[in-house]
């Protein structure tokens, strides 16, 4: 979606921290009211910086950049749970590395 945009959007990285507790991951799938959820707002996301870099990418694939966009996305969204204490530090570069596909 990011990459198919007329005008490369803002992206808000959100956080959610004891959302399982509210709303589980497990039947039955009904909400649990009196819990404390907090959600931390992380700063705005500019995809055109990511867009201008994905363009002196030449040959590659569909897959590929998405794989690319996507990477960049997941790795600002895990750096604001490290920021939040909810990750170790380190995390969101572990993730990227244990996830990296050098055949697309």
């Amino acid at each position: 979606l990011v990459e198919d945009t007329v005008v490369p959007p803002l992206i808000l990285p959100i956080w959610c921290t004891n959302m399982s507790s509210v709303w589980p991951n497990h039947p039955p799938y009904y909400p649990r009211f009196g819990h404390k959820v907090e959600i931390h707002i992380g700063d705005p996301f500019d995809s055109r910086k990511l867009l201008d870099e994905l363009s002196l990418k030449k040959g590659w694939s569909v897959l590929k950049r998405r794989k690319f966009i996507t990477d960049a996305l997941q790795t600002e969204l895990f750096e604001l749970g490290e920021a939040v204490g909810n990750l170790t530090k380190g995390t969101a570069m572990r993730i990227l590395q244990e996830n990296r596909c050098d055949y697309l």
